[in-house]
């Protein structure tokens, strides 16, 4: 299986047998995995986001002729917990500019340590070395309440801002 190592993360893209498992029941991909049970729950407008990022991802993470770690997501599993505490995703494989779109978010008892910070590097660092990538965007919501954070993230991470900040 394959996964990326950070000094303090192991980063997992799902293939498409944990990917059904993490839409059935979490705690059976957790196990599945050899995982703690990490009880990760996200609420709101996260739920439905994602509810509709299983159905591109369980569409075309099974698809041969495409790399499931862009169609996935990638568990974000703190080494020494042994548990998941986060989540990132590509949506989808490199456009015709090399251009990708990778989105995150982290358990609340885990942000302001610096541990999505390690993810989002690392990730974006495999996109633009071996994925084939060129560009990898990350959009913030200015009217969110995590904005700033957001916005210190990316810049720690190496990404600019342009209209939208992106890393190279």
């Amino acid at each position: 299986m394959f996964e990326l190592k950070t000094k303090r993360l192991r980063l997992i893209p799902l293939d498409y047998d944990n990917l059904m498992l993490l839409k059935e029941s979490r705690a059976d991909m957790e196990h599945n995995l050899g995982l703690n049970n990490s009880e990760l729950n996200f609420s709101g407008e996260y739920r439905d986001t994602r509810a509709e990022a299983f159905e591109f991802w369980l569409e075309n993470a099974h698809n041969d002729s495409s790399d499931y770690r862009w169609h996935t997501n990638w568990e974000v599993v703190h080494t020494k917990k042994n548990r998941s505490i986060g989540g990132a995703s590509f949506l989808g494989e490199p456009n015709k500019k090399g251009e990708v779109i990778l989105g995150y978010i982290i358990d609340k008892d885990f942000r302001n340590k610096g541990y999505m910070t390690e993810a989002v590097s690392a990730i974006s660092d495999w996109a633009l070395q071996h994925g084939g990538a060129k560009r990898v965007i990350s959009f913030i919501e200015h009217n969110s309440k995590d904005s700033k954070a957001v916005n210190k993230l990316l810049k720690k991470c190496g990404f600019k801002k342009e209209v939208r900040y992106v890393k190279q």
